[in-house]
């Protein structure tokens, strides 16, 4: 294949879909490298909240996340957090096993990856 047959792929999503693929796992992908999700205030983070039905659901919001070996706080945005889900999807990265990212079939690798891009705007951490 050559330049000429590239053609691009768009892919539409909502912010919450794109909040539960990444804190389907409460943030568990990213204990290699993080050990502490907090919202914006420094405070604990609620990264899902309940509906009228009782139903927990996504809680999309700006957060900060830790990085453990260099002591130091990320603030993410959610636009960082697209940015970040868009840059892995470019670079065709790849999760545990080198299985591709998907909306619809994620899990904690997912999460780790986007927020790697989302902060760093690259993988860092394995």
């Amino acid at each position: 294949m050559n330049n000429s047959d590239k053609m691009t792929v768009s892919v539409t999503f909502t912010v919450g879909e794109l909040w539960e693929a990444v804190f389907g796992s409460d943030g568990a992908g990213m204990v290699h490298w993080s050990s502490k999700i907090r919202n914006e205030n420094g405070e604990d983070i609620d990264l899902w909240t309940t509906d009228t039905n009782g139903e927990s659901i996504t809680n999309p919001q700006n957060f900060r996340v830790y990085e453990d070996e260099e002591e130091k706080w990320h603030d993410v945005s959610l636009e960082q957090l697209r940015i970040g889900f868009e840059k892995a999807m470019i670079n065709n990265s790849t999760h545990c096993g080198g299985y591709p990212l998907k909306l619809d079939d994620y899990d904690a690798c997912f999460g780790d990856v986007v927020i790697q891009y989302a902060v760093f705007g690259e993988l860092i951490y394995g």
